[in-house]
């Protein structure tokens, strides 16, 4: 990618970013980096890039010529939402009347408004209104009703909103709406063990459950660090918080991206013993019985959203030890190709889905994201229009159109009595929580899966243990009558796209993984981690990472291993094979392995070796012995041939400098805000003390930001911006490099552009 220049003008709003002096060119480029690497709208991205947001006379006029570009282009009228009221009422009427709201959103068309004349007339808004497949299926639809219709462009970000305006319109229709008197008002507590200063004000509303007003007059402080304790966890996106009481106080953690970090300040030990019973009694939970184990469930609305809170209480040495689960109603379901990049699997994955009958098991260990995943492959199923029921326990999220029955043992709604019924009814597609227990599993691959499709979990290590561990719950010859599939998956952190770091990975980190040198030629990324002292120093210098806040690391992304059982492995399973041998014949078959899939997601740049060490340590290839004919070189001897690159690499820079001295080489024309340092491991490299200036703003570079930007163009356009009073870049290479060349590895640690 090469940034605007002279020679390729930038777009027009681009320009005006840099006139308004909004944005620099450097800036500009690194937003256009991350815009192609994440496809994210260039909007969203400018704020990060910039920590402001957009000036609103930029945004109104870059959207006034988006208006004009596509009224232009396709010869219609558009609908614009920010001067147009919408007329919810009617649309909600058209969706359940004439055009169903899951195809509206297939084909990114809102209706409008019916015209009841001569003839009839159906007004809508579409994101593409040129798209022949998209017209010809309209006029298929609504011939049976007699409609025509006329056509207005919507912009794609204007329609996402408006869905995303229905479906809460659709979710606070579903439960009681709450006055202004049964919302809670919540305080920080950040200083109420300190003194006794105002408190900042938060607003959380109530549940239909619990309609208390709530305040710290009248119930103290103790449910107002509750509330925000939970208020923290949603803010930071923590899927659980953990209360563990010490022997001094009770320590709170929450687990972010499958990770566990302290999540709130500790809280006294004497208050811990009311913060904990708190919390049960919110739960619904015997708040005087801390011996026993329990389990109940808050819920709570924060900004518009339902969150549900899975209580799990349990023993411990000192008291009560607390785990919640939490559940976002608007956290996204995945289409398989978002949850499944690689299409082999992708595909292999849709092909048992789409079996009309079986049983296909879903694996992973505790938080490995089996939920997210069980929910996501329901809900493509359901697109499909098949009728699906689930057997949970308990509901873990609530899916549109899908019949879901809680279990509830104490009410006599057991697991067999209510598989028994569902397999009596027109049920095309079960899903069932987990088949952990015999009679369940046997239930589940009696008639059930004979004649529906039926997605279960499973605790268990690998697809292939998971169907030993089915067939000793069950019996052999059960098994291999009706499964058609595993899939175990394992979530690995994403690599933050926007600090990530280029990594040249050693002989030794390749062969640990199971890979050749030649496959050094990989972009290999690391997470460019901050410590808390470092995370601390750059923020307070103003660089620090405002996508992943210095953790290196940004959301999860899942791997996966899939066998669909052919016939080969239906006869083994019949014969009751173990483990190894189900897997052995998997491998013969093409099946790919998990640390096989979790490599190639290193490959595409989704994640780094180290974290694929991390979740998949046990699996990783043992590395074969050296044969006796194979040099067993030490380290001494590699460390002595780096020395003698780094001297080679000094001669011939030397030799350069002495031909310009004698002018045969002409030397390169300076700038005075460039300097060029060769920082790799070089004893003169620059300190603060030494060759930074501390009056200047400086950007420390390896591998090269700006390595996307290697036309000389480019290069005039970047010093043109760079003020020379106050910037400086110091690289670990000479721009006049070779970027394939570049080492990954410097002196400093790296500071992400533009912070």
């Amino acid at each position: 990618m090469t940034v605007p220049n002279e020679r390729s003008p930038l777009p027009p709003f681009a320009n005006q970013l840099i006139q308004s002096g909004y944005i620099t060119l450097p800036q500009l480029q690194q937003a256009l980096i991350e815009k192609q690497k994440t496809n994210r709208p260039l909007i969203e991205i400018l704020p990060i890039i910039t920590g402001r947001p957009v000036p609103l006379e930029l945004l109104q006029g870059d959207r006034g010529q988006q208006l004009a570009r596509s009224r232009a282009a396709y010869g219609v009228e558009c609908l614009d939402p920010e001067t147009e009221a919408i007329d919810w009422p009617t649309i909600e009427h058209l969706f359940k009347t004439l055009l169903p709201f899951e195809i509206c959103r297939r084909y990114q068309i809102l209706p409008l408004h019916h015209r009841d004349s001569d003839p009839k007339v159906l007004s809508l808004a579409m994101v593409d209104p040129a798209n022949g497949e998209i017209l010809d299926d309209l006029r298929r639809i609504l011939r049976d009703k007699d409609l025509q219709f006329d056509r207005r462009v919507i912009l794609s970000p204007d329609y996402q909103k408006l869905i995303e305006s229905y479906r809460t319109r659709e979710e606070e229709s579903a439960t009681s709406p709450l006055s202004e008197s049964h919302r809670e008002t919540l305080v920080d507590v950040t200083d109420v063990f300190e003194d006794d200063r105002p408190a900042r004000v938060l607003r959380l509303e109530e549940s239909a459950e619990n309609l208390v007003a709530v305040s710290p007059t009248e119930r103290g402080p103790i449910v107002t660090l509750v509330m925000n304790l939970l208020v923290r966890a949603i803010e930071n996106k923590a899927s659980e918080i953990y209360l563990e009481p010490e022997e001094n106080e009770l320590t709170v953690r929450f687990r972010q991206d499958g990770l566990l970090r302290t999540g709130f300040e500790p809280i006294p030990g004497e208050k811990a013993p009311a913060v904990l019973s708190c919390f049960k009694t919110l739960a619904n939970l015997e708040a005087g019985q801390p011996g026993q184990a329990g389990r109940g469930r808050i819920t709570r609305t924060f900004s518009g959203r339902r969150i549900d809170f899975h209580v799990h209480t349990r023993p411990s040495r000192y008291g009560e030890t607390i785990v919640l689960r939490v559940f976002d109603s608007r956290s996204a379901l995945w289409s398989l190709d978002e949850l499944i990049p690689i299409e082999e699997t992708r595909e292999k994955v849709r092909a048992l889905l789409e079996r009309p009958a079986g049983a296909l098991l879903l694996t992973s260990p505790a938080a490995g994201g089996r939920s997210t995943t069980f929910y996501s492959l329901l809900a493509n199923r359901h697109q499909a229009g098949l009728s699906i029921a689930t057997v949970e326990n308990p509901i873990e999220r609530v899916l549109n159109g899908v019949a879901q029955v809680a279990i509830e043992p104490a009410k006599g709604v057991e697991y067999r009595s209510v598989l028994r019924s569902l397999s009596a009814r027109g049920v095309k597609a079960i899903g069932i929580d987990h088949l952990d227990d015999p009679s369940i599993a046997s239930e589940a691959l009696g008639s059930l899966a004979a004649g529906h499709l039926v997605l279960s979990c499973l605790t268990a290590d690998s697809a292939p243990s998971a169907i030993a561990r089915l067939v000793n719950l069950t019996n052999p010859r059960a098994v291999a009558d009706t499964l058609i599939g595993a899939i175990d998956q394992r979530l690995l952190r994403r690599v933050c796209p926007v600090c990530r770091l280029k990594h040249l990975p050693s002989a030794e980190e390749l062969s640990k993984f199971g890979l050749t040198p030649s496959e050094r030629s990989t972009h290999f990324y690391k997470a460019n981690a901050l410590d808390g002292a470092e995370i601390e120093r750059a923020r307070d210098r103003g660089r620090l990472c405002r996508h992943c806040n210095g953790s290196g690391y940004q959301g999860q992304i899942a791997a996966f291993e899939v066998i669909a059982v052919s016939p080969r492995l239906k006869a083994s399973i019949a014969g009751n094979a173990g483990t190894l041998e189900l897997e052995t014949i998997a491998r013969a078959e093409g099946f790919t392995p998990l640390i096989d899939y979790a490599l190639e997601l290193v490959a595409r740049g989704e994640t780094t070796l180290e974290e694929v060490d991390r979740v998949l340590g046990d699996r990783l290839p043992v590395a074969p012995p050296l044969s006796p004919t194979s040099p067993n070189i030490s380290n001494t001897v590699m460390q002595r041939i780096e020395k003698l690159e780094r001297l080679i690499e000094a001669l011939a820079t030397e030799l350069q400098g002495l031909k310009r001295e004698i002018g045969s080489v002409p030397p390169p024309a300076p700038h005075p805000t460039i300097v060029y340092e060769q920082l790799k491991e070089s004893p003169a490299a620059p300190t603060e003390s030494g060759d930074w200036a501390p009056d200047k703003e400086t950007m420390v570079a390896n591998t090269g930001i700006y390595e996307e930007l290697t036309d000389p163009g480019d290069w005039e356009q970047l010093r043109k911006e760079i003020d020379p009073a106050r910037d400086t870049i110091v690289s670990a290479n000479s721009i006049d490099d070779d970027p394939s060349t570049w080492e990954v590895d410097s002196s400093f640690r790296s500071v992400p552009d533009p912070w």
